[in-house]
């Protein structure tokens, strides 16, 4: 699980630091270095407080952000690679590239055995669909929703709910190269026909 605040407290002392010692001016505080002049008026404690707690608000924003799009930054695919998706309750996969401009492109494989963009079939529009994942790992993916249970650069695990049954249903997504051919269902269907006893139960 990832701990996006974990050396939150580091950062903190860190800035509580640059603004005594190195910028005291900024907050108003008495800089521990020695000055040539004293300062005639300082600014009222009020103030102080709410420039250093917008400060640290900051910095909380900005780390907590950069966090979440390293979870983001998984999905995204190269060139030369794509996501096989496999559902829990349908047999056949398909193929997805995420883009970095958040954006999610359907791939199909075209006579030639390469993957190409196939976003629409006749009046079906299959994509491109917009993508985010969000700061309590939550993907928003087109009109769906899934909780992001484990992600890798190799492997993505998702979970939804099916809205007739409430049933939580897996989506596996496995990083793969374009090149790679990978066999059908109809493969598997016809290796288990014609090899039935291999698939007895004992």
């Amino acid at each position: 699980a990832q701990q996006p605040f974990a050396k939150i407290g580091d950062l903190v002392e860190l800035a509580f630091f640059y603004y005594i010692y190195v910028n005291p001016k900024i907050l108003g505080f008495k800089s521990l270095q020695p000055r040539q002049a004293p300062r005639r008026c300082a600014q009222p404690e009020k103030t102080r407080m709410k420039k250093f707690v917008f400060l640290i608000l900051q910095i909380i924003s900005i780390f907590g952000c950069s966090k979440q799009n390293g979870l983001e930054e998984k999905f995204i695919n190269s060139d030369r690679d794509c996501w096989v998706i496999y559902a829990q309750n349908q047999p056949n996969y398909t193929f997805w590239r995420f883009n970095k401009n958040k954006t999610a492109d359907n791939l199909l494989r075209n006579s030639d055995g390469k993957l190409e963009t196939f976003n629409t079939d006749g009046d079906l529009i299959i994509g491109p669909e917009n993508w985010k994942v969000s700061s309590d790992s939550i993907l928003t993916w087109g009109m769906h929703k899934y909780d992001v249970i484990n992600a890798n650069k190799n492997v993505i695990v998702l979970m939804a709910e099916e809205k007739e049954t409430h049933k939580q249903l897996h989506l596996f997504l496995i990083k793969e190269n374009k090149m790679t051919l990978r066999k059908g269902v109809y493969y598997f269907e016809q290796k288990r026909l014609k090899n039935k006893t291999k698939y007895l139960s004992k």
